[in-house]
């Protein structure tokens, strides 16, 4: 079963990444309408795979400022891909369902 967190605070995104195996975090908006499109497709890739994290960081959000700039966003949305405490990708929706193909079988 996967779940997403919603994260307030840089300190908080980062305990989390370097917890869990593999993290999806995804930076998102309230006024982006690609990132409400995206965020039907990521939850139909994610519950494929199992025990899935995915850290949702909205950029509107006061706390998440240093996050954001500490991640270096071009936009939203994005998603970023993190293995063992790494980032090891930033996915598109594409790259999304292949990794997730791929690492369900793995893990």
């Amino acid at each position: 079963m996967s779940r997403q967190l919603n994260i307030l605070g840089s300190a908080g995104l980062d305990r989390l990444i370097q917890k869990q195996k593999a993290v999806i975090v995804k930076f998102t908006a309230d006024w982006c309408g690609p990132c409400k499109t995206l965020k039907t497709h990521l939850d139909q890739e994610v519950s494929k795979g199992n025990g899935w994290i995915v850290a949702v960081v909205n950029v509107d959000e006061s706390e998440n400022k240093e996050i954001c700039e500490k991640h270096v966003l071009q936009g939203v949305p994005q998603l970023h891909l993190y293995i063992d405490g790494k980032e090891v990708d930033r996915l598109n929706l594409e790259k999304l369902k292949e990794f997730v193909q791929k690492a369900s079988a793995k893990y």
